[in-house]
């Protein structure tokens, strides 16, 4: 072969080179492409697998919170001391849970069970006699008329229906013999002067909504039942004219709440339909402080059409000391001015895992198994408040420190390892998270004795307002939930220092127009009048 010949057929095989690495580069690009279409299709899958699954929970949430029972008792399927997982193997968990199983076995000795038995109506009501003698006293037997030699008494509970009655305020012109003038007793002061509303129909009304959740209209239409004519714009007027009133009261509260160094605080939403510059559907707020000496316990609201950091400087800036709350960041920048220590509630910690085990399937089975391990820690913390809530401050403190903080400690070193090994269940992992990111706050009740383990208070007067709040639904002015909010704590607050609301917001409202120095309007809380004064009072009242 020459050499013209030799050098052609190598440029043919170098050109061939060429074009077949460039056929492979194209193919390996392709490949490339390929691999992230794929990689994209699988990251996709992977996302829409997530939030079928997030969906799926929250649909699961859903139907309990609609069908099944609102109660956060856990009661388990499973006994966890018999699973064989390694990293459940806790000595500290298993111990507590014996313990605690010990603790609550108790011996009952054999007897014979009788029939159940009515509870004895209350001593403190009234009592109406009915005698019935019997139809024929004479013996069937001899004739002769019989004796009495004892009595058989059986009782039964009655009730006097909602009774209207008209106040009607007499006053006698006197006038002098010798045409020196006229006189006429003075009208005892009022609290809504120049209307209809007496003292106990006010205190009525604000008991019915705002602590037995009857909306305006259903109290309207019980009114007509009697054929009284009460309009639910008449009384919405009334409410919120005495609910500005009473607010000199609820500053005072405001005082208290602050005098003492261990508070609680929550949120609930509130709708206000006419409120400038926001659209009817708007969601505002109540604001919840629940606090107080012991021996003067505090239930205050205050209404805000925000939910922000802001509302929470304003309402708590001059507070010092512990504050129980949940997780919400707009309480976080009170702890930052050194005044404020915040205790997280345990509650909302829990509720997530409790949350997780009544929305997983079966194939998020091991996942579901975490979070009742998890109920399993909390379950033995309670436990150990269970113990010590009628302990002294000091006892409590030294049974947490014994107890609670070295199961704390090991609760939280095994959700850290759980997290650590990883957790694709997002609810589980989530809960997880909050539980970790949260743990110094959350067992901060065990500094001290006077701590709860959770803001249950707080929540309590938060589902009060709820209930009655499905109620009416809603305000329909900025002044009507301002209103509301006083009236809310001046019942929550009777209810907290023992009284009977109805009688003692009767006894308020009497005293109230009366009220003009600082001194009478103390004299007017709740911890400055026994029940039994309150009861002194409302008896010498009008009454039919």
């Amino acid at each position: 072969m020459s050499t013209l010949d030799a050098q052609t057929n190598l440029k043919s095989l170098q050109a061939t080179i060429v074009q077949l690495e460039k056929r492979v580069s194209e193919q390996q690009e392709q490949i490339a492409q390929q691999q992230a279409t794929l990689k994209d299709r699988e990251s996709l899958i992977y996302n829409k697998e997530t939030q079928i699954q997030k969906l799926l929970g929250q649909m699961s949430q859903l139907q309990g919170l609609h069908f099944g029972s609102s109660s956060e008792r856990y009661a388990p399927d499973i006994d966890i001391r018999q699973l064989k997982l390694d990293f459940f193997n806790e000595a500290e968990l298993l111990a507590a849970l014996n313990e605690m199983r010990d603790r609550k076995k108790t011996k009952v000795k054999s007897h014979t069970r009788k029939g159940r038995r009515s509870k004895p109506l209350p001593d403190h009501l009234p009592v109406v006699e009915v005698e019935h003698e019997p139809q024929n006293g004479v013996c069937s037997d001899c004739g002769h008329t019989m004796k009495r030699i004892g009595e058989q008494v059986s009782e039964q509970l009655g009730i006097v229906p909602q009774v209207y009655y008209i106040i009607r305020h007499i006053r006698p012109k006197m006038a002098c013999p010798c045409k020196c003038g006229v006189q006429t007793a003075l009208m005892p002061a009022q609290p809504l002067p120049g209307t209809q509303a007496s003292p106990v129909l006010l205190a009525y009304l604000i008991v019915s909504k705002y602590l037995d959740g009857l909306p305006l209209y259903r109290l309207e239409g019980m009114a007509k039942r009697s054929a009284v004519d009460l309009p639910r714009s008449k009384m919405a007027r009334w409410l919120v004219d005495i609910g500005l009133k009473l607010s000199v009261l609820v500053d005072l509260l405001v005082q208290t709440y602050l005098e003492y160094d261990i508070g609680g605080a929550d949120e609930t939403g509130i709708q206000v339909l006419k409120e400038p510059k926001r659209a009817p559907e708007s969601k505002s707020w109540f604001w919840i402080r629940q606090g107080g000496p012991p021996d003067k316990p505090v239930v205050i609201l205050d209404y805000s059409k925000s939910r922000s950091g802001e509302i929470a400087q304003s309402l708590l800036g001059d507070f010092e000391g512990y504050l129980v709350v949940d997780a919400y960041s707009s309480y976080v920048p009170l702890s930052k001015t050194g005044k404020v220590t915040l205790v997280y509630c345990n509650d909302h910690a829990r509720r997530r895992f409790r949350n997780v085990v009544k929305s997983v399937g079966k194939d998020h089975a091991a996942d579901n198994i975490i979070a009742a391990r998890a109920l399993r820690w909390y379950q033995c913390l309670y436990d150990i408040e269970d113990e010590v809530k009628d302990k002294s401050t000091q006892e409590k403190y030294e049974i947490r420190q014994t107890k609670a903080v070295p199961l704390w400690e090991s609760f939280i070193a095994w959700a850290s390892k759980i997290q650590t090994d990883g957790v694709q269940h997002e609810p589980t992992r989530t809960a997880l998270q909050y539980l970790l990111n949260h743990q110094v706050a959350l067992a901060r009740y065990c500094e001290d004795g006077r701590l709860p383990i959770s803001n249950i208070g707080s929540e309590q007067v938060a589902k009060g307002v709820a209930v009655s709040r499905k109620a009416y639904l809603f305000s329909d002015t900025v002044d009507g939930a301002k209103a509301s909010a006083s009236h809310y704590s001046l019942t929550q607050t009777a209810k907290a220092n023992g009284h009977e609301p109805f009688k003692y917001l009767t006894v308020v409202l009497s005293e109230l127009p009366h009220a003009k120095e600082l001194a009478d309007h103390e004299a007017l809380l709740p911890w400055n009048l026994t029940p039994e004064q309150v009861e002194e009072k409302f008896k010498s009242y009008p009454a039919p």
